[in-house]
């Protein structure tokens, strides 16, 4: 058992289940990203994504790749890479959640010109997107799982529409501030099978399934749709857990087979596991070749969604400890992109502070909801528990 309280490498707290501080005081994420940088994933990275885009190009689809996006930094710079830098024919992809700011559409314009990409936006009701925001606070303790899945539809309606050879997403370590998964705690869930069954047996589960879950038409089922599909039907517990470590298993076997891929179309891959750009060089990019800029007052993420600053602000009530940027930082400090003392002195002002973002009040009238009811719904990270297909922490859960 660690006697600190904070990661000695990264400044994440031990508040967080999946920090699992070490004898000297090393956090879980930051010891697989050791690990990792050890396995030389990294010097081999560039040939690899070159060999990836260049079976895309050979299967002469309509489009090489299709690119999510956002109007942030990082789904921005991935469509440079894709179209300036690589030469892919890409098509684009935008879920509007409602709170997508002006500020955001502008990038996205001039990302589409900068490129010549296609792009279309995805958008259902809002008073269906507010409903669905308030069950999932209520339910799960967060909201942005309703725009994971509204990413994850609108995917698949641009599959069908563009028939990409890949799907390339702007995520990836170098800028996955959740160090790849290794803290669920945190991760708004937006697979299928979760929300399918956070919105079971509610009065709007019928028009959400048809407009954020059902299969689009002309989308061939893949290998993962159809495990999500045998999970929804399985029992919570042991019988879910178990098809998911059988679908683990398998997968791996087919890849071994060099099959997975055609069984699993198109491939989705996140550019930055292939390429370490820093967050200022990334910046610096987009400003002069895709027109990109930012509001003077934003802060280094997520612009591109008014309420943004609610999910941070959610972890906070959740983990004592964390502060809006913990996260954010840890990832940087990890990379190297940032010194511990910069961003200890960050986060203790933020810490001092404790500040409720101001568009919280505003965001809370949408819905209906006292901050009262806020506070309470948000206080416990582990009702997610309830939800997933495959458990985090299932000794935990409630």
């Amino acid at each position: 058992m660690s006697d600190h309280d904070r990661c000695i490498r990264c400044l994440l707290p031990n508040s967080l289940p999946g920090v699992a501080l070490d004898d000297e005081g090393i956090c879980r994420p930051c010891r697989a990203c050791a690990a990792l940088a050890q396995g030389s994933k990294a010097a081999s990275s560039q040939g690899e994504l070159e060999r990836i885009l260049g079976w895309a190009k050979a299967q002469r689809r309509p489009y090489d790749c299709l690119v999510p996006l956002s109007g942030g930094k990082d789904s921005t710079y991935a469509l440079y890479l894709c179209a300036r830098v690589y030469g892919l024919k890409c098509a684009c992809v935008t879920f509007d959640n409602g709170y997508l700011s002006p500020h955001a559409k502008e990038n996205i314009r001039h990302a589409v010109a900068a490129t010549g990409s296609q792009h279309i936006y995805y958008g259902i009701d809002h008073a269906l997107l507010i409903e669905l925001y308030r069950l999932a606070l209520h339910k799960s303790g967060q909201f942005c799982s309703v725009c994971m899945r509204g990413i994850g539809f609108a995917t698949a309606l641009a599959v069908a529409r563009f028939r990409p050879a890949l799907i390339i997403s702007g995520h990836g370590r170098h800028v996955d501030y959740y160090a790849d998964g290794l803290l669920p705690e945190i991760i708004e869930w937006g697979e299928a099978a979760y929300f399918a069954h956070m919105i079971k047996g509610e009065p709007h589960e019928k028009e959400a399934r048809r407009l954020l879950i059902d299969r689009p038409r002309g989308v061939t089922p893949t290998l993962d749709s159809l495990a999500n599909r045998v999970a929804e039907a399985l029992p919570d517990g042991l019988p879910r857990r178990a098809w998911w470590a059988a679908h683990g298993r398998a997968r791996q076997l087919l890849k071994g087979l060099g099959i997975e891929r055609r069984i699993t179309l198109p491939q989705s891959i996140a550019l930055h596991d292939y390429v370490d750009i820093s967050h200022d060089e990334r910046l610096r990019v987009i400003q002069s070749e895709m027109g990109w800029s930012q509001p003077p007052d934003a802060g280094r993420e997520h612009m591109d969604c008014l309420v943004s600053e609610i999910k941070g602000y959610i972890q906070t009530r959740k983990f004592r400890g964390l502060s809006k940027s913990s996260l954010e930082h840890s990832g940087q400090l990890r990379l190297g992109h940032m010194t511990i003392e910069e961003a200890q002195r960050i986060q203790e002002d933020e810490l001092a502070r404790d500040e409720a973002p101001a568009i919280l009040e505003a965001f809370l009238a949408d819905l209906g909801m006292t901050m009262d009811e806020f506070q309470e719904a948000v206080r416990d990270w582990k009702k997610i528990e309830r939800f997933r297909t495959k458990p985090a922490y299932p000794e935990r859960a409630p």
